[in-house]
């Protein structure tokens, strides 16, 4: 009950921002394969298909780029941060020719899902690679 009871007063309090599960959990999270376990990993596989339903693919070329963010931020040590010139080039690279206008959208795309930071002020605008280096 009183678990039901915080499940409650939390829904109610995180409405607007939280998704939270109907069903309470109690569990050892050090025990990966209990039922309970397998159960919370259902729960959260359903929650996940049901945000992503209606929700276009991401496209192709941001998925590249996402998936090569870890290199180039390898590559550049402690400074992960790219003029746009160098970025585009490297960009081109590493994934295709691409034309520069698409490379522009889909580091636009990348800043808005928050995987990378696009800062387009300015004669050079800068990629930061890795938004946690800011903090």
């Amino acid at each position: 009950r009183r678990a039901e009871a915080m499940v409650s007063d939390y829904r109610e309090l995180f409405e607007d921002s939280l998704v939270v599960s109907q069903e309470v959990f109690l569990m050892n999270c050090r025990m990966a394969t209990t039922p309970d376990m397998r159960r919370f990993r259902q729960v959260l596989a359903a929650i996940k298909a049901e945000m992503l339903k209606g929700r276009k693919p991401v496209p192709k070329v941001c998925s590249q780029m996402t998936s090569k963010l870890p290199g180039w931020i390898a590559a550049k040590g402690t400074f992960p941060v790219m003029k746009w010139q160098e970025y585009l080039a490297v960009v081109r690279k590493d994934i295709s020719s691409l034309p520069e206008r698409v490379v522009q959208l889909a580091t636009s795309y990348i800043h808005d899902i928050g995987e990378a930071i696009y800062l387009r002020r300015g004669v050079d605008p800068l990629i930061v690679l890795s938004p946690q280096w800011l903090c």
